[in-house]
């Protein structure tokens, strides 16, 4: 093979390559605000998966005047859901930089029925973009103040089943106070089983 093929084959293979380059959004939830998420999608995806005509330079002010069709299509690509499907809506927030990279910053707010202190935790269905691109994944981190404080990070691809948007440690103390609460009715119902009865008078 002489070099000049073998040069023009090597940016070929590395043109391919980058063509064919997953693409990426973060997602973050916190147990202070158990009712929103915050989503960074890049100005890349938004650009090329969400917009109907786009344009060759995402400019800040048209993020804004297209917010809202940007919000519907990421809105309808994320469910929630409790005892039920929630109404989610997507708010553009602002911009950050990941590496040399823009991404758009979205606030993920839901409502949901039932939403009580015996309700489910939410879980997070994530299907946005990957009928447009079969490589993109998200990151999802999920943070818990409450005691003792946890954080885990899960990576969503297209097989991943909805992820329930609580610590791991959550779940652990509430079996535990489960089970302290049943020991101890059960310890009550013991002793008031063998406390002596006095005869009728």
């Amino acid at each position: 093979m002489k070099i000049w093929q073998a040069i023009f084959l090597t940016m070929t293979l590395c043109g391919t390559l980058q063509a064919h380059e997953a693409s990426t959004s973060y997602l973050y939830w916190h147990s202070s605000m158990p009712q929103s998420l915050r989503l960074d999608l890049s100005l890349t995806d938004v650009m090329m998966h969400l917009s109907d005509a786009p344009p060759e330079t995402l400019s800040w002010r048209v993020l804004q005047q297209q917010a809202r069709q940007f919000g519907d299509r990421i809105a309808a690509g994320i469910s929630v859901e409790m005892d039920s499907p929630c109404l989610l809506e997507a708010r553009l927030h602002g911009l950050t930089e990941y590496v040399d990279e823009r991404f758009s910053v979205w606030q993920l707010n839901w409502h949901c029925t039932g939403n009580g202190p015996l309700a489910p935790h939410p879980r997070l269905d994530y299907q946005l973009l990957y009928a447009q691109d079969t490589l993109h994944r998200a990151v999802l981190s999920v943070q818990s103040d409450s005691w003792p404080k946890s954080s885990r990070v899960t990576v969503l691809d297209p097989n991943t089943e909805p992820v329930t948007l609580a610590s791991r440690w959550r779940w652990a103390t509430t079996a535990s106070l489960l089970m302290v609460i049943v020991l101890g009715t059960l310890s009550c119902l013991l002793l008031i089983r063998d406390m002596p009865r006095k005869d009728a008078q």
